[in-house]
């Protein structure tokens, strides 16, 4: 059941195209879908659908073209370029 919510959330967010993602998980959380496009060393850099560009760092073997969904905290602010990355799966 979580799969089939994650995936309609996921959609959701395609098809609104927004800078956030409609759908706000708890607090100030929300889900990103990102792709990756840089691995170097442990830094890995990511572009959401909206073209802003996100790094974190991760031990994981990522790759280019990887899909990976981001747990975004919107800092209390409107604008997404205060937002951090609080976990990536």
């Amino acid at each position: 059941m979580k799969k089939i919510i994650a995936i309609i959330i996921l959609m959701m967010g395609l098809i609104f195209g927004s800078n956030r993602t409609m759908f706000e998980t708890n607090n100030n959380n929300y889900l990103l879908q990102t792709t990756v496009i840089s691995v170097s060393d442990d830094i890995i850099t990511v572009i959401d659908n909206s073209g802003n560009l996100w790094e974190f760092y991760s031990a994981e073997d990522w790759e280019v073209e990887d899909e990976c969904i981001c747990i975004m905290n919107n800092n209390n602010t409107n604008t997404i370029t205060d937002d951090i990355i609080i976990e990536v799966k």
